[in-house]
């Protein structure tokens, strides 16, 4: 009966070992999640209960069988390092359960070295790796000829099974390029299952047909680190390989060893040919930082201390970082205001996120394992693990992709399933010892058998495995916590979009409550924000809203101060709490200095950013508005209170100029430098200083544009459109001084030219409804700015440039 029940446990986690295989090349859950979040919740919650029904075998048994090996050490030296850096975390929480990316996760590497061990364990026999090779091969086989059909004939097929699958560009396994990495991973295990010497049949039309279809893939895609990829374990394939062909002439010559130098072959031609193969496929662009953007951040994080060099600032932090101490020049790219939450490689980002300690132990992890893997395959014969070189490829593409390219959720379970089921593959049994001439060495792989016989050695590992039995329990109930939090945050962004507020809030109350999630908070805060503004426009038509409005001011600034509690080093929250006050400033007294300071602390976190410079000098402007009704009112101390706006002023000026410092060509800093030189009443010396600048910069396009506005406010229409001319000479893209340049030309009554701008404009900017109008106005002989101002304030007189882009 013991046996009966011990056999039905193993099988259970066997079952689900062949569920994962399936699942990693075609799953993706069919909800509102990120697909990403869905394929590692998935994945985990199955990790999970494998590894209760393990314990439970265990427990039942009363033995533990394990491969042992250095291997199996450092995976463990790993998830301990990196452990620390959760702990030492600019954000704990965000490390532990909620970064992005997700695969960053210290619970996602922890599901990972769980899943090693699993495959390294349960398995039995080279039979159970030769089907999951199987399976393996049919379900990549489905999604490879998914792509394909996208790819080509532009249907999205994951699109009729699920609205949440997106369009003709989606994949399980990530962007295209990262589909491409994979399918060059498959491609290299197929080439071991194929060439393995005790695959026949119907195994090798399945392992054929997986072949050509990853490698169409790669060709329609075309990335280069894929074929790089493909070189590296074709190169290995012929090394394996050739191990037999010595004073062996029929084998030297076989189709076996052909198959590794034709792939070489192809994938060095494929590296030099760098033009895409089918031109019109419209595949997305995807960037990413260099290496040497990325080492640049970590030399900057490795200043901070001696902990942070050796642990670094917490798993998936990296997009702070990168905030912090990229190089400013990046913000003369189109690419300055982009986050990049990851670097150049896996490795590369750990280099940051987990310091020297987790970079090194992680490349340890895949070089040692590496060497050990390719050993026992030279030396082993290669009838008795027939599927092992397949794995062992597997595993070798998946290392390479760490060097190359950044994580991701197939790729973290991809590599450590591949590493267990090598494990199992290449374990020395205890029998396989007492041969002759069998000698041992730490690089060997052994199966270690742990049996608990005695009273207390039975009493300990009871406990032990029964403690284990909990905490697996407590994963998986957390597991489903996780896709509550995340349903619930998905329908509050939902209701937030439709404009239903007040279901947004009560959607992200109830996601914060159940998971302190930053990114939940985030959201919500925005919510909150939307309630404060509704109230403020109803207090505007005369209702009374006082205890509604005090109501959701207090609740949003306790949401507000939990969310930095979380997250206190994302600049986005405190850029977030900065406009929140800003927004307060014209009603609450004292607004003010919590604007200020929050401007101020994003720019600590974000300081080669000029939007938060900009952010800081508006709030200013409001702050320097208030005063002025004040003065206008008669206050009593009005000499204190002009004063005090005159120093606002300045400090307006100085933050306006810290923006256009950190990026020359900044519009809204230049368009809100005009307004605080208009405030402080001195905008004819604004002009020559401007005017000065043209001179020692005359093909700088930030100096046109705040000449040209400086000139329109001024009335002096003719240099006013001389300058934003030059302004769109020098960049064709540059909305903001086409709009001025076609109100200009509006108002010289040119229609046809002010058509023209706008029209540019509208390709531009096509979401922007003021520029729809103002086109639609022109279109029908009105004035360009009939029904927009008034109403609302004249384009030069905003708190924001016109155009965003």
């Amino acid at each position: 009966m013991e046996y009966q029940t011990v056999n039905y446990f193993e099988r259970g986690v066997k079952y689900l070992l062949y569920v994962l295989a399936a699942m990693i090349p075609l799953w993706f859950m069919p909800l509102h999640v990120a697909a990403e979040f869905g394929r590692e919740i998935t994945f985990g919650i199955l990790i999970f209960a494998a590894t209760l029904l393990w314990f439970l075998g265990v427990l039942t048994k009363g033995n533990l069988r394990l491969p042992y090996s250095i291997i199996l050490l450092l995976s463990l030296a790993l998830v301990v390092a990196v452990g620390i850096s959760t702990v030492f975390s600019r954000m704990p929480m965000s490390s532990l359960l909620y970064a992005d990316p997700i695969a960053e996760r210290y619970l996602t590497l922890i599901e990972g070295v769980l899943l090693m061990v699993l495959a390294g364990s349960v398995l039995r026999g080279k039979k159970d790796a030769e089907n999951i090779g199987i399976v393996l091969a049919a379900a990549g086989l489905v999604a490879g000829l998914v792509n394909i059909v996208q790819l080509i004939f532009g249907i999205s097929v994951w699109g009729k099974l699920s609205a949440a699958a997106g369009g003709v560009n989606f994949s399980v396994a990530g962007s295209m390029n990262s589909t491409a990495l994979f399918y060059a991973v498959l491609l290299a295990a197929m080439m071991g299952f194929l060439t393995g010497s005790n695959i026949s049949g119907w195994r090798k039309y399945i392992f054929g047909a997986g072949i050509l279809v990853f490698l169409a893939n790669l060709f329609l895609i075309n990335y280069i680190n894929a074929w790089i990829v493909l070189l590296i374990v074709s190169i290995l394939l012929i090394g394996i390989n050739f191990r037999g062909a010595a004073g062996n002439r029929e084998y030297r010559f076989s189709w076996k060893y052909a198959v590794g130098t034709l792939f070489t072959a192809l994938a060095i031609v494929m590296i030099m040919i760098r033009t895409p193969i089918i031109g019109n496929l419209d595949l997305p662009a995807e960037v990413s930082p260099s290496l040497g953007a990325t080492i640049n951040v970590a030399k900057s994080v490795f200043e901070k201390s001696p902990r942070v060099m050796l642990f670094g600032t917490g798993p998936g932090t990296f997009g702070f970082d990168w905030l912090q101490y990229k190089d400013r020049s990046i913000n003369q790219t189109p690419f300055w205001s982009v986050r990049f939450d990851q670097g150049y490689s896996w490795v590369a980002t750990l280099l940051v996120t987990t310091g020297v300690a987790g970079a090194l132990l992680f490349a340890a992890f895949l070089l040692v394992s590496l060497l050990i893997f390719l050993r026992s395959i030279l030396f082993s014969d290669a009838a008795e693990h027939s599927s092992s070189a397949g794995y062992f490829l597997g595993f070798a593409g998946f290392a390479a992709v760490a060097f190359l390219y950044p994580a991701n959720v197939t790729f973290l379970f991809g590599l450590f399933f591949f590493a267990g089921i090598c494990m199992h593959q290449l374990s020395i049994q205890p029998r396989e010892t007492a041969h002759a001439g069998a000698s041992a060495s730490f690089l060997d792989i052994r199966e270690k058998n742990i049996r608990f016989e005695g009273p207390w050695a039975m009493f300990l590992s009871s406990l032990v495995t029964i403690f284990a039995l909990v905490l697996s329990v407590a994963a998986l109930y957390m597991q489903t916590v996780r896709l509550n939090t995340a349903l619930l945050i998905q329908s509050g962004v939902e209701a937030f979009n439709r404009g239903d507020t007040t279901r947004a809030v009560a959607s992200l109350v109830q996601a914060v409550q159940v998971s302190e999630d930053a990114g939940a908070y985030e959201i919500l805060l925005q919510a909150r924000m939307e309630e404060v503004k509704k109230l403020i426009e109803r207090a505007s038509r005369g209702e009374n809203v006082q205890q509604e409005f005090q109501s959701s001011v207090s609740l949003a600034v306790q949401a507000f101060q939990r969310a930095l509690s979380l997250e206190s080093g994302n600049p986005a929250l405190w850029r977030m709490q900065g406009a929140f006050y800003e927004l307060l400033i014209p009603f609450i007294d004292g607004s003010q200095r919590f604007a200020f300071d929050s401007y101020k602390k994003a720019t600590e976190f974000d300081p080669s950013n000029p939007s938060v410079y900009t952010d800081l000098g508006r709030a200013h402007l409001v702050y320097a508005d208030r005063l002025t009704a004040i003065i206008n009112q008669g206050a009593a101390d009005r000499d204190t209170q002009v004063r005090e706006k005159e120093q606002i002023l300045k400090d307006a000026v100085s933050a306006f100029e810290r923006a256009i410092d950190a990026k020359g060509d900044f519009a809204s800093a230049y368009f809100l430098l005009a307004q605080a030189s208009l405030r402080m009443g001195n905008i004819e010396k604004a002009i020559k200083s401007v005017e000065g600048a043209k001179l020692a910069a005359p093909f700088d396009i930030g100096v046109a544009f705040q000449l040209g506005l400086l000139y329109y406010q001024t009335n002096d229409l003719g240099r006013a459109r001389s300058e934003f001319e030059r302004a769109v000479s020098i960049s064709d893209s540059y909305s903001n001084a086409r709009y001025f340049l076609g109100l200009i030309y509006d108002s010289q009554g040119d229609k046809t030219k002010a058509i023209e701008q706008f029209a540019k404009i509208e390709q531009l900017n096509p979401d922007n409804q003021e520029i729809k109008k103002i086109a639609e106005n022109l279109r029908a002989g009105k004035p360009a700015l009939d029904g927009i101002s008034p109403p609302n304030e004249a384009p030069e007189k905003r708190k924001d440039a016109p155009v965003k882009k």
